[in-house]
């Protein structure tokens, strides 16, 4: 941080350098994330560099994307494909590039590797609400365990798949 502040004295005191208290905390804190995401960038590029992919190679889920590959994992409906890239469900602009998220197959079986390595429990309860659009208290019932713990339980194993493909979008 002070090679970069000794670089860059002028975008320093922009941040910084302010006349009011308030804005002079709001500065610090804007200074402080642009430094943060800077840090996380350059550690981006580092990793592709040493793992030799390039950066825009990368892909994030959202969730709504990894819930709808899930009802389409554990569903014998073939029309539930097509709802996967539909940017008006998603509410994204239509997708061209692989990188961008439009190769179904490869996401597929990310996220249905990602499946496997949950336990068995997380697994099966996520294919229940998901695949099955079974409610929270039907699956409670079969697990003997109460609505808020199925919630939890699934919350949990969402957070644990957006883990396994890569984490939640840094942008």
């Amino acid at each position: 941080m002070n090679e970069y502040a000794w670089k860059r004295k002028d975008k320093v005191s922009e941040y910084l350098l302010r006349e009011d208290e308030i804005e002079r905390r709001q500065g610090y804190k804007a200074f402080s994330t642009f430094i943060r995401r800077a840090g996380e960038r350059y550690a981006r590029k580092e990793k592709a560099r040493a793992l030799g992919y390039e950066l825009g190679d990368e892909y994030f889920y959202r969730l709504a994307m990894i819930e709808t590959l899930i009802k389409v994992i554990g569903s014998d409906d073939a029309h539930l494909t097509n709802q996967v890239m539909d940017p008006d469900i998603h509410g994204v602009k239509a997708k061209k590039q692989p990188n961008e998220g439009n190769n179904l197959l490869a996401m597929l079986s990310d996220v249905d590797r990602a499946l496997k390595k949950l336990d068995l429990r997380t697994h099966q309860i996520l294919k229940s609400k998901y695949a099955g659009d079974e409610s929270l208290a039907v699956i409670a019932e079969y697990w003997d365990i109460s609505p808020q713990r199925v919630e939890q339980i699934i919350n949990k194993g969402l957070r644990d798949i957006t883990e396994y493909l890569g984490g939640v979008t840094p942008y």
